[in-house]
């Protein structure tokens, strides 16, 4: 297992598992850091439609948790993405589903990936300020 200082971080509290979406973009992670940037901007528009989830008709429901599951994927956010997706099937499979405690776990999920990517980008913009600074090294081991 490689521990280079360029590898992602290690998954925290099952929340972010960096390495497997890294891996699915090829290992590139600037094309990781930009997914993610992409993910933050859309934050905002996820937490809306959360918020107006308890009102909502079934067929909507069911399109935002198909959303939120993709963009959770995506990211590498796999217990948020399982969540998003039980609740899509739960909702075709016409189960009895309390909107407003699923719309409060799904919203509780993404305040926790997104406080983690947030800090993530905040470490890689950081590594790559260091790197450009006049003695600042590359990030590598060796």
């Amino acid at each position: 297992m490689n521990d280079s200082a360029s590898d992602p971080p290690r998954d925290e509290a099952d929340l972010v598992n960096f390495r497997s979406a890294a891996r699915r973009l090829g290992g590139d992670m600037d094309d990781y850091l930009a997914v993610v940037e992409v993910f933050l901007e859309d934050v905002g528009s996820a937490r809306t439609k959360l918020l107006a989830a308890g009102s909502a008709e079934r067929r909507q429901l069911v399109a935002i948790s198909h959303e939120l599951a993709n963009s959770f994927g995506v990211v590498g956010a796999e217990r948020a993405e399982r969540l998003a997706r039980a609740v899509e099937r739960g909702l075709r499979d016409g189960q009895s589903l309390d909107v407003a405690a699923t719309a409060a776990a799904l919203m509780r999920e993404l305040a926790g990936v997104e406080s983690m990517l947030r800090g993530f980008v905040s470490g890689m913009h950081a590594k790559a300020a260091g790197a450009m600074a006049p003695g600042g090294t590359d990030g590598s081991l060796g």
